[in-house]
């Protein structure tokens, strides 16, 4: 998380809803698990992130993502029509437009 960016989307306060839409850039951008994003926020800011509601929010926007990253898959054949199609679900914007026809490289380490 070394590499977030300051967000601001609260002029006045760090509330609730303010802790979610980080929580779950965090899940997005950093491929991190809703509940490391929740922990992560809540220490950051205590008191963020205040309902139930918002913590499934969360979990929801986590179990979206999953749907579409799937690196190895366990049925066979994957083409590389059915990634470019799962891709564009999650890229946006100028990425998004730049990346139509292209897989996007990942970097990934396993220990």
């Amino acid at each position: 998380m070394q590499d977030l960016v300051c967000l601001c989307a609260s002029p006045h306060s760090f509330s609730g809803r303010t802790g979610v839409i980080i929580a779950c850039y965090l899940v997005f951008n950093n491929r991190i698990s809703a509940e490391e994003a929740i922990q992560y926020v809540r220490f950051r800011r205590p008191g963020s992130i205040q309902t139930q509601n918002q913590v499934g929010c969360i979990y929801k926007f986590e179990k979206y993502l999953y749907l579409y990253r799937i690196y190895f898959g366990s049925h066979g054949q994957f083409s590389l029509e059915a990634f470019l199609k799962r891709q564009n679900v999650l890229l946006h914007g100028p990425e998004r437009r730049r990346l139509r026809n292209i897989p996007k490289k990942e970097n990934y380490t396993f220990t």
